[in-house]
């Protein structure tokens, strides 16, 4: 039986099977509330899942925001050609309206869909195609589903009339060290040579550690919120330390920070959960004052955690989306990640269309080897 329920639904998604820590209650439970817009769980009986929210406000947060991804001039994902893109939108005669959409993801950036039969191509066709009439009866202007891989999803959405596109690029860095000398040497000549001048330059001024999660709540918060702000995002202190805090009760010594202190003060961090062997980087930030200590975010997103997690328990980092080519220069593999559409409002429809079409066509097809992400199981 289908089921739309608005907000998490935590007793119809306990009888579906969950693939990675995405998909677990405990990870929606803490998370959901970065979804911007209204939350809806869909469920078809025990068999397969999916989280949707419907986004109506244009500022919404651009990763889940089909209007930004779609129309605005900046992209927010640069793999495919912006010139191209952007020649496109000025020969529009107006641009259309994606909103409100309904977005089908975890948050997280997982799009794929939850349940024992999330790979049967006959039971995720019929389940799209039951969000799409409910989506219909919402006046819901499009259905997109973000951040696949590797997903049946991709032809339900075809089936449908949809289109399918190249979004973005996920990134994981396999474990395969023993200590920090031997992660430089795995590295290319070129790569190492890069790696240890950044590194000289902030072993000078910074110290790289695995930090306490609740001494340094309040430090983590406010760097979060200054690089939110820093790239014209809204925040909220009060709303971020209440997901570190629920992320902390629910994880235990299992939610990992690693950090850089300069002057006995703590200006980038990162967010983490281990889970499975695999550590999740959830977020980082910078306070204003690390974002004047050159090459602080690194230190804390690559090298702190480079030198101080525990090889015997991570086999591979998992650093989540974009910026493909900065994390490539440190080790990681990087993998497609899929975006779907359908849009339903018959004015739009064919630029939202064309538009999909466009971002796939001009994607670099460069990437798709990688081992040991939370996408594999």
């Amino acid at each position: 039986m289908f089921k739309a329920t608005q907000g998490f639904d935590e007793k119809e998604w306990a009888k579906l099977q969950h693939h990675n820590i995405f998909q677990s209650s405990e990870w929606i439970s803490s998370m959901a509330s970065r979804l911007p817009g209204e939350i809806y769980t869909f469920t078809l009986s025990d068999e397969v899942g999916i989280l949707g929210v419907i986004i109506s406000q244009f500022d919404a947060y651009e990763a889940y925001n089909p209007q930004t991804i779609f129309w605005r001039k900046e992209p927010v994902f640069s793999t495919f050609c912006m010139d191209t893109r952007q020649k496109f939108i000025s020969e529009l005669d107006f641009i259309p309206s994606s909103l409100p959409a309904l977005v089908l993801v975890f948050p997280g950036y997982d799009g794929n869909p939850s349940g024992k039969k999330h790979k049967d191509q006959s039971v995720i066709s019929d389940f799209v195609a039951l969000i799409i009439d409910w989506a219909k009866c919402m006046n819901i202007s499009g259905v997109h589903s973000l951040y696949t891989f590797e997903s049946p999803l991709e032809t339900a959405f075809k089936r449908l009339g949809g289109q399918t596109y190249d979004l973005t690029t996920r990134s994981v860095l396999n474990v395969t060290w023993n200590d920090w000398n031997d992660y430089l040497q795995q590295l290319s000549a070129n790569r190492r040579s890069k790696i240890k001048k950044e590194y000289k330059l902030i072993s000078s001024s910074m110290k790289l550690s695995e930090v306490n999660a609740r001494k340094y709540t309040n430090d983590i918060v406010s760097g979060r919120c200054s690089t939110l702000r820093r790239y014209g995002n809204q925040t909220s202190f009060s709303s971020e330390k209440k997901r570190l805090e629920s992320l902390i009760d629910r994880y235990g010594d299992n939610l990992k920070v690693f950090g850089a202190i300069h002057k006995c003060e703590l200006i980038a961090s990162s967010v983490c959960v281990l889970s499975d062997s695999q550590l999740i980087v959830i977020y980082n930030g910078v306070s204003d004052a690390g974002n004047n200590v050159r090459y602080s975010h690194f230190a804390s997103n690559y090298y702190a955690i480079i030198q101080n997690i525990d090889v015997r328990n991570v086999r591979v980092i998992d650093y989540g989306i974009s910026h493909k080519d900065v994390k490539e220069l440190r080790g990681c593999k990087s993998f497609f990640l899929k975006g779907h559409v359908l849009h339903l409002d018959k004015s739009g429809q064919h630029q939202h269309h064309a538009m999909a079409k466009l971002m796939s066509e001009k994607t670099l097809h460069t990437v798709n080897d990688y081992k040991g992400s939370a996408y594999e199981k």
